[in-house]
């Protein structure tokens, strides 16, 4: 879980990182997007 806790948004690519570099595509996000009004647990 504390490796869940260290993502940040980086500035220049407007995309969610990891410490370890990972990255994942706006445009990912943005298609498994679930509206903020759902509500779904992580199991």
């Amino acid at each position: 879980m504390h490796f869940v806790k260290t993502v940040r948004v980086h500035p220049e690519l407007d995309t969610i990182v990891w410490d370890n570099g990972a990255d994942i595509s706006p445009d990912f996000l943005y298609e498994i997007g679930v509206p903020s009004n759902q509500h779904f647990s992580v199991g």
